[in-house]
């Protein structure tokens, strides 16, 4: 049987005590509203002083720093989800240092940098909208409706279009495929000329922006009063408040245009979505016998950390400022040191300070100097 509660409701004995039937719980599914409650807190030791030995399972709702052995995978991803940059830094640090929790001045600096940096922002999409496109007649897919899990798989007999959804994708965004096929080959074999043009109409969230990106195909159509003719290519992209919903931005309505902005909000170019983006399976293989510094951007990639990248760049660069600044000053301060203010007496104690204390002399000598020109204008 299981019990969900609240974390500071489940650590309390008073709650305990008030369930009808004590010796049923061997489950629990502890709900966080922080990670920082399991700051310095054994919970199954916690749980197993208040409920007995008998518990099998523990598991977390909201997951912070957690890394019990009965975790699933989905569970440490949403773990990993849930956490901020600020908050892995955090994390790592506390792990190098053994320990060491981030001083306040720390914290500042830490969030100051990726104030600076911005936030990393993956392309996530949300529904895909397909007119006789490959063996879609008419199909609707919203991606949303697996929001709740980190990980997805999609399934499906040889042939049955698993490889198109993401031809259509790769349409949408860049006007071909993700594989060796012509973007015109993509009209499905049972749309004729009389039938619906095919079209590819894509969601997809960057940032705090919802955009809808339309193509229609270069086809051959029917022509009023008989015969055919050839439909050329058109695209457009717009933001959107949501899906079907009005349009807030139009970005462009030629092909072109629509594909420089693309590669501008997404920051990958045709070839590097397909690589980034989608694996295709036939290209898995390769990919794990790629060199291993293009595994690495890949998978930096993948998986966002582009961020954490920023952030050591601007800390290295922050610090050569400081060197900077550093050397600036402590030239200052030998220009001082070497001054001819200095008696032979004076200077040779100086020679035997040591340099994290020469400032503080150099202070207590000009307060020293001050009181002395003080003094003799009272005397004049």
């Amino acid at each position: 049987m299981t019990l969900q509660e609240p974390f500071e409701t489940l650590m309390s004995p008073e709650f305990y005590k008030e369930q009808p039937c004590q010796k049923a719980w061997f489950a629990f599914d502890i709900q966080l509203s922080s990670r920082k409650e399991l700051e310095g807190i054994n919970v199954r030791a916690r749980l197993e002083e208040i409920y007995g030995t008998d518990i099998v399972e523990i598991t977390f709702s909201r997951l912070g720093d957690v890394r019990e052995e009965n975790l699933t995978v989905d569970q440490q991803l949403k773990d990993l989800e849930m956490q901020s940059p600020q908050e892995i830094v955090s994390d790592f640090y506390q792990t190098v240092t053994g320990g060491d929790v981030l001083s306040e001045r720390q914290t500042a600096l830490v969030e100051s940098i990726f104030e600076e940096i911005g936030e990393e922002s993956t392309m996530r999409p949300v529904q895909l909208e397909l007119t006789n496109f490959g063996p879609y007649r008419k199909e609707v897919i919203n991606f949303t409706q697996f929001d709740h899990a980190p990980l997805f798989l999609i399934g499906g007999d040889t042939g049955a279009g698993k490889s198109t959804l993401f031809d259509a994708m790769t349409v949408a965004l860049f006007a071909t495929t993700s594989g060796d096929r012509n973007v015109e080959e993509m009209r499905s074999t049972f749309a004729g000329p009389g039938d619906d043009l095919t079209k590819v109409t894509f969601y997809f969230q960057q940032g705090k922006h919802l955009y809808r990106i339309e193509r229609v195909l270069q086809q051959e159509r029917a022509k009023r009063g008989g015969g055919t003719t050839m439909q050329k290519a058109t695209a457009s992209l717009v933001i959107v408040d949501k899906i079907g919903g009005q349009e807030i931005e139009k970005l462009g309505d030629k092909i072109k245009e629509v594909s420089d902005q693309i590669e501008q909000i997404l920051g990958l170019n045709a070839e590097q979505f397909k690589q980034i983006i989608l694996l295709p399976q036939n290209d898995f293989s390769r990919f794990l016998k790629e060199d291993s510094k293009i595994k690495t951007q890949i998978l930096k990639k993948i998986f966002g950390t582009g961020i954490f990248d920023r952030f050591q760049k601007s800390l290295e660069e922050r610090l050569r400022q400081s060197n900077k600044d550093m050397e600036k000053r402590q030239a200052q301060l030998d220009g001082h040191f070497a001054s001819q203010v200095w008696s032979e007496e004076e200077l040779a104690v100086l020679a035997q300070t040591p340099a994290s204390e020469k400032l503080t002399r150099l202070e207590r000598a000009f307060v020293s100097a001050s009181r002395k020109v003080l003094r003799s204008k009272k005397v004049f």
